[in-house]
């Protein structure tokens, strides 16, 4: 059912992805906010938009790729990640577990909350 090194290689799709996306979202920010017309904020919001998608459309071309095997079917938990101690975790797990911790607080902090006012400052 699991592929040799799925979850390392799961989880570089998946930083890759949001890694992009967050640059994304700044440069959409930052281009919409100093646009003065309407018309070239449209432009550019598409615009932007379709270079998001670029990484999907490429995921999707992967046919027959171990990483497309691996995103295919996601995984049966076991037990859930709460309940393992984090000294029990690889070095991988645990760098990976203090990064996504970081996002999340970045998420729910900054983006989720206090979007609507970087943007009066920007």
């Amino acid at each position: 059912m699991f592929v040799p090194h799925g979850s390392e290689i799961s989880f570089v799709l998946a930083y890759i992805q949001i890694t992009s996306a967050l640059i994304a979202e700044f440069v959409n920010m930052w281009v919409l906010i100093t646009q003065d017309r309407i018309d070239n904020c449209v432009i550019y919001f598409v615009s932007l938009k379709v270079i998001m998608e670029v990484a999907n459309i490429y995921f999707e071309s992967l046919l027959g790729n171990k990483l497309r095997v691996v995103m295919e079917e996601s995984p049966k938990l076991l037990q859930r990640e709460t309940k393992i101690k984090f000294s029990d975790r690889t070095l991988f797990h645990k760098v990976a577990r203090l990064i996504y911790k970081g996002f999340r607080a970045l998420y729910v902090a900054a983006l989720f909350y206090f979007a609507p006012f970087i943007v009066v400052y920007l």
